[in-house]
């Protein structure tokens, strides 16, 4: 009995094993599907006393919560007016494609950058954002990590230097419809914020 028992179990393990396997590339394949997402970049300069005009916590709580975070990017998305909201320009939007990264150069306005000097106490010398997608489920949920690549100057020095930047990546999930900020830096009065959205195409 012993002889016969475990043959039995090997094959009951194999089952098994099949079925999973079978299961994940499923899963694989739902996630993965092959979509095109229109995005949306924008560099964002707000102002603190702007931002409590809005009503919204400060900046540092904002950052804290991804809640939070995500009604003031809708509030930033339906109100560009009262920002420093500079979209990428044109009449043509770039296409995010799954499993591949899309990156954008931004062609700044130097007489923009020029006021929100003035007003901001900083301007952009470089804005270059990325979007990379994983894949979306089937509730709709978009499995991606979006990328910037900056540099400001400021009229304040940060140590010696007036001139600041950074690179790094941010997020984990979207929604289509649904936009995003990523802080990336702040000053005593203003903050820099990395503004993205995704739309199905």
């Amino acid at each position: 009995m012993k002889y016969l028992t475990y043959p039995a179990f090997l094959i009951g393990l194999f089952v098994i094993i099949a079925w999973l396997s079978q299961a994940h590339t499923k899963a694989s394949v739902d996630t993965l599907d092959q979509r095109d997402y229109v995005v949306t970049f924008a560099s964002v300069k707000i102002s603190d006393e702007t931002l409590r005009q809005t009503g919204f916590p400060s900046v540092e709580d904002i950052n804290k919560s991804l809640e939070t975070r995500a009604k003031f990017a809708r509030y930033v998305s339906e109100h560009p007016e009262q920002f420093s909201f500079t979209p990428n320009r044109g009449n043509a939007l770039p296409i995010a494609r799954t499993s591949e990264t899309t990156r954008l150069h931004f062609v700044l306005d130097a007489q923009k950058e020029q006021q929100d000097f003035a007003t901001y106490g900083m301007s952009l010398t470089q804005f270059d954002p990325s979007m990379s997608i994983q894949g979306e489920d089937r509730d709709g949920t978009i499995s991606c990590s979006w990328g910037y690549n900056y540099g400001v100057t400021l009229r304040e020095p940060v140590g010696n230097s007036t001139g600041v930047g950074g690179s790094g990546f941010s997020g984990f999930i979207l929604r289509a419809h649904q936009p995003d900020l990523t802080l990336l830096f702040r000053t005593k009065n203003a903050s820099l914020w990395e503004f993205v959205e995704l739309d199905h195409h």
